[in-house]
């Protein structure tokens, strides 16, 4: 009954050492790379660490998860983005839980460490201050960045590679709905969290490809659509106003904007495929 940690990775040369070397030290029965065409030095880093590399073809992060479930020999799965730390003994007090609270999928909680500026503090203090996140079930959705399920449950219910930005919604939806539980793990991980910038008009195309796969369920769309997509930034401004913190404001209104941003741009995109699809 051994784990399988499977690390994504994509020009990942500043933090992959670190991730690695803290999953080494968890002691699990095998390590998986799934490589995105990296072009600097991550792949001489992760040689020294395990010879199962693997790479993504270029099809996005879901494919990248499937991947690594396909090839995995364990039992269960732990998947690790490359800007994850794991303290000692997350692995063995992840899979305890798991099997002692019935959960299917289980996602750690995250300390959100790393940069600098307004846009990290901010970021960091609305997670870790205004609205940390919680242990126990959750009815939506798990972050895959640190998270452990059984491989043959990836293996039946498959992640999603049409959608390649709903890789946490891809899985999270489909063991939901085939009365799956799952939920936050009381264990910590450290996230080196990438600019806010990024993260948020990533999040607005992930909006945007869930609008596309759900817009003929009402409430999918209301649920990944507008609430944990282009509504989070509404809501965590509300709920800091509430909480009194008004240095957040600025943030909000800059992480909406960016978010609308990607959500726009992956729409127009989407369009114009269409329309080439017809004129072919």
């Amino acid at each position: 009954m051994g784990i399988s940690v499977i690390v994504l990775t994509r020009n990942s040369e500043a933090t992959i050492r670190d991730c690695l070397e803290s999953v080494s030290q968890n002691k699990p029965q095998e390590i998986i790379v799934v490589d995105g065409y990296s072009s600097d030095k991550t792949m001489d880093i992760v040689k020294e660490y395990t010879d199962k590399i693997y790479f993504d073809e270029g099809k996005g992060i879901c494919y990248a998860r499937q991947l690594g479930a396909e090839l995995a020999t364990e039992e269960y799965i732990f998947y690790v983005d490359s800007d994850v730390l794991l303290p000692p003994n997350t692995l063995e007090t992840m899979l305890a839980e798991l099997k002692m609270k019935g959960y299917s999928a289980m996602a750690a909680r995250t300390i959100f460490s790393g940069g600098r500026g307004y846009l990290k503090w901010a970021f960091t203090r609305y997670r870790t201050v205004i609205n940390p996140e919680r242990p126990g079930e959750k009815k939506a959705t798990i972050p895959m960045k640190a998270t452990i399920l059984p491989r043959e449950l990836v293996l039946k219910y498959k992640f999603d590679i049409s959608t390649p930005s709903l890789d946490d919604i891809s899985i999270s939806y489909k063991l939901i709905t085939n009365g799956y539980k799952i939920g936050i793990s009381s264990a910590y991980i450290h996230h080196n969290h990438p600019p806010e910038g990024r993260g948020s008009y990533w999040c607005g195309i992930a909006a945007a490809e869930s609008f596309l796969k759900f817009k003929k369920s009402p409430a999918l769309l209301i649920r990944y659509t507008l609430l944990r997509g282009l509504g989070a930034p509404i809501q965590g401004l509300v709920l800091s106003i509430a909480k009194g913190d008004l240095r957040l404001v600025p943030f909000f209104m800059y992480s909406f904007l960016k978010l609308a941003g990607g959500f726009i741009s992956k729409l127009f995109s989407a369009l114009l495929g269409a329309l080439r699809r017809v004129r072919s």
